[in-house]
């Protein structure tokens, strides 16, 4: 019977050495910190772009041209633009701001959202509507409407 002496120096092949570890460890942080990098620059560009408010404010401004060719223009206040229609002109409605929301009544159909303020300048034929929106965002665009005349106003 031979027998095995055990010698602590001689290296097993089954276990990882302290080195083989380290390596893997370092690799295994270099890979969670560009996956966080690439995280926090996914949050600030999805961040971004929900603060954007453009291409709601072209949402708003195609409605308008919608509402103004389809509606005269009665008077404008520095809160109302107030409407009536084309063929009819006893029904009557207009476009408010209110609970920070722009929106034509009667009815309750929101144009756009998070308006902090908004300034209407009619020059006829055209309106020009400036919003500041609660992110800071200012936008501005002139529309030509229809203003209505006194003499059809009376003819009802």
């Amino acid at each position: 019977m031979k027998f095995k002496l055990f010698n602590p120096y001689k290296q097993s092949k089954q276990a990882f050495t302290l080195i083989e570890c380290l390596i893997t460890l370092s690799i295994f942080a270099l890979i969670m910190n560009t996956l966080m990098i690439s995280v926090s620059h996914y949050r600030k560009l999805d961040e971004n772009m929900r603060q954007d408010r453009s291409l709601d404010w072209q949402h708003f401004t195609l409605m308008m041209e919608s509402e103004f060719n389809q509606f005269l223009i009665m008077d404008v206040s520095s809160q109302e633009i107030k409407l009536c229609l084309k063929e009819d002109h006893d029904e009557e409605s207009s476009v408010i701001l209110r609970n920070q929301k722009i929106y034509r009544r009667p009815g309750h159909h929101p144009y756009l959202f998070q308006v902090k303020s908004w300034h209407l300048s009619p020059q006829k034929p055209f309106i020009t509507i400036s919003v500041e929106l609660t992110n800071g965002q200012i936008f501005s665009h002139t529309f030509h409407s229809n203003y209505i005349r006194t003499e059809d106003f009376d003819e009802k």
